[in-house]
C-alpha cells in the first residue's frame, strides 16, 4: 500500500507543515540540492478525487532542465563513439562530453519547455515533476505552485527555450 494515502502519514506531514509555518515541507535529504535555487524537492497535503493525499514534488527551473537535457543528449551522442573506440580514459571522456555539449549548444540543438508530469503510481503519495521558466525557485514560487496546482490553474508555457552556459 502507498503510505502517501495513509491518514496517519498525512496527519504527520500536516503537523510538520504547521511546525514549519508553511503549506509544504522540504524533503530533508534534498536540502543542499535546494541551495542552488535551481531545484527543490518538497511535499504537501492536497486532494485527489476528494481524498487527502501527499504530493511529492520535484520542482526545477527550465534552465536546469535544459542543462540536464543537454548533458543527456551529449552522453547519447558520444556513447556510440566510445563503444567503437574503447576509450576508457576519464579525462578524455570528459573532454569529449564537454566538446559535444558546447557543439550542441552552439547549434541550438537542445530546447526545452515548461512541464508538469504527475505520477499516480509513485511509491509515496503522488509524484509530481514541475519545470518552470523562472531564474530561481523561492518560497513564493513554491506557494504559488501549490495554490495553482490545487485549483487546477497551472498554465504551462509550451515555447521551446535554450540557454547559454556561463562558461563561455
Amino acid at each position: 500500500m502507498n503510505i502517501g494515502f495513509n491518514p496517519e502519514e498525512i496527519a504527520q506531514l500536516r503537523a510538520e507543515c504547521i511546525k514549519e509555518g508553511k503549506p509544504y515541507v522540504l524533503v530533508e535529504d534534498e536540502d543542499d540540492f535546494a541551495e542552488t535555487g535551481q531545484a527543490v524537492h518538497f511535499q504537501f497535503v492536497g486532494l485527489k478525487h476528494d481524498q487527502e493525499v501527499i504530493y511529492d514534488v520535484l520542482m526545477t527551473t527550465l534552465e536546469m532542465e535544459y542543462q540536464l537535457e543537454l548533458y543527456d543528449t551529449a552522453v547519447e551522442e558520444i556513447s556510440e563513439e566510445l563503444k567503437l573506440t574503447n576509450i576508457s580514459d576519464e579525462a578524455k571522456i570528459e573532454e569529449m562530453l564537454e566538446e559535444t555539449m558546447n557543439l550542441l549548444e552552439e547549434e541550438g540543438a537542445v530546447k526545452v519547455a515548461e512541464q508538469l508530469n504527475i505520477d499516480a503510481d509513485f511509491e509515496y503519495g503522488i509524484g509530481v515533476e514541475y519545470v518552470k521558466n523562472i531564474p530561481v525557485i523561492t518560497d513564493k514560487e513554491i506557494r504559488l505552485f501549490i495554490q495553482e496546482f490545487s485549483t487546477d490553474k497551472i498554465k504551462l508555457d509550451k515555447t521551446l527555450y535554450s540557454f547559454e552556459s556561463e562558461n563561455e
